[in-house]
């Protein structure tokens, strides 16, 4: 194994404190030290290229890349536990508020470069004459972005800048960069941008399936070279584009028709026995309209998720098979499914809108107090406590013994909120509803003797309120 050496990379501007930050996760996973670390900043800030110039430094170390996926969050259920593990996970994402799975891991923010870096970024990549005042605003408008300071010259040419005296149209910066991607495809034949939406949807980069897509569409392998030529994509042991942006602006510049052919075939070369997830999804992606065959395969597709703790994963899929089952009252059990799985990944919204499209299906008496259970165990969980105590209540007494055991006790810690902020006795309420509803041939059970003796001293009033009480699952 190689040691890390925290200096500046030759390629990369300013980002000595980044690539000793990122260098020192790896030189810990080197001494048995394992760990994972959270690279984040907006589209082209030098997250990927950092990660990548610091992990090429060290060729006796073994590296595994992956593009992201939603259906593949998961990954994040294992970067907690590698503390004593030779190994580390760097992400990189544009916004980590958005991805809840990698929330409590170490992170990192990316900043745009400083001004006399972004000077000289922008600088080698000029090769015409540039006004100073209009440098200054091409630096100050692209706040170092180094992607930004690469493409935009790029892209305009030397017209785009009138000679060197004007600015292109201003727009967001993230909108410019995929726009200058965009506009490098309409150039393309028609078979390389085919090519590149194979690509863009294939998510794990397999050289063999780009191929085998590509030979049922009849497109010969010389179609990748205008695409690498201008820049676009790498085919090589992996399939890469130079930036993600490149990739949302393959997909954006197709249309919904192109997009579902791609995946249709996608699904089809797909081996069903190596990887059944993703041929479910890419057929799933494919489907114009209704599918039970599919909507069942991706629950089943669920089930080996949950099994492995990818609860992502499993909502993903629960999500998509209750977009596509043609029976009502089976697409809202499934909507209800993925709505539960939402909760357990830390989505309340998310799963509150899927728990709306159940509640407006066709719900049997179980799954609609299913439903009204995890309406109020949501509703306890953003907004502490308010209206969901009754909601608890309510559903406790159409629920199995088990479940209904544990939604007195959840009841019991909402009671505790609202009579922090509100008035009555919420505690006594919770008592009472319990001796009068307490699930039939369960006594000895350890949570009911749990139950039984919080509402003896609520009832006696010996307590008022009772310590936050967490229950399997939840």
């Amino acid at each position: 194994m190689s040691e890390i050496h925290n200096r500046p990379l030759p390629t990369l501007h300013g980002r000595t404190r980044e690539t000793a930050a990122i260098g020192a996760v790896v030189a810990n996973a080197i001494r048995g030290r394992g760990g994972a670390l959270v690279v984040h900043g907006e589209a082209g800030i030098g997250k990927t290229s950092l990660v990548t110039e610091v992990v090429a430094g060290h060729p006796d170390v073994r590296k595994l890349s992956a593009a992201g996926a939603e259906f593949e969050m998961e990954l994040a259920f294992a970067a907690r536990r590698l503390e004593a593990e030779r190994a580390a996970f760097l992400f990189c994402l544009r916004d980590p508020a958005a991805a809840p799975l990698f929330a409590g891991l170490p992170q990192l923010a990316i900043a745009g470069l400083g001004k006399r870096d972004a000077e000289a970024l922008l600088n080698a990549e000029l090769h015409g004459p540039l006004d100073p005042l209009v440098r200054d605003r091409v630096i100050a408008e692209a706040r170092g972005n180094p992607l930004a300071l690469i493409e935009l010259p790029r892209s305009h040419g030397p017209t785009g800048f009138a000679g060197g005296f004007a600015l292109p149209e201003a727009r967001p910066m993230a909108w410019q960069l995929q726009e200058s991607f965009a506009q490098r495809l309409d150039g393309l034949p028609d078979a390389t941008r085919t090519l590149l939406l194979i690509a863009a949807a294939e998510p794990v980069g397999d050289p063999l399936l780009l191929w085998a897509a590509a030979e049922r569409l009849g497109i010969a392998p010389d179609a990748a070279v205008p695409a690498e030529a201008a820049g676009l994509l790498e085919i090589g042991a992996r399939v890469r584009f130079r930036h993600p942006l490149v990739r949302s602006a393959v997909h954006r510049k197709a249309t919904l028709p192109d997009r579902r052919q791609v995946h249709r075939i996608l699904g089809d070369v797909v081996d069903a026995e190596a990887d059944p997830e993703r041929r479910a999804w890419h057929q799933a992606q494919g489907t114009h309209g209704l599918d039970e065959d599919i909507a069942a395969e991706l629950e089943r597709c669920a089930d080996r998720a949950q099994a492995r703790g990818g609860m992502a994963a499993a909502a993903a899929f629960l999500e998509r098979a209750a977009a596509l089952t043609p029976d009502p009252a089976r697409r809202a059990a499934r909507a209800l499914a993925a709505a539960r799985t939402l909760q357990q990944t830390g989505a309340p919204d998310r799963a509150l809108d899927l728990l709306d499209r159940a509640e407006a299906g066709r719900l049997d008496a179980s799954h609609a107090a299913q439903a009204r259970l995890l309406r109020g165990q949501l509703t306890l969980y953003t907004t502490h406590g308010e209206g969901a105590l009754e909601m608890l209540l309510t559903a406790a007494q159409d629920l199995d013994p088990d479940r209904a055991r544990e939604t007195y006790l959840e009841a019991f810690m909402a009671a505790r909120w609202a009579g922090r902020f509100g008035s009555g006795d919420p505690m006594a309420d919770v008592a009472r509803a319990y001796r009068d509803h307490a699930p039939a041939g369960t006594r000895g059970h350890p949570i009911d003797l749990l139950l039984e003796a919080l509402t003896t001293l609520v009832v006696e009033g010996h307590v008022a309120a009772v310590p936050v009480i967490r229950t399997h699952g939840h």
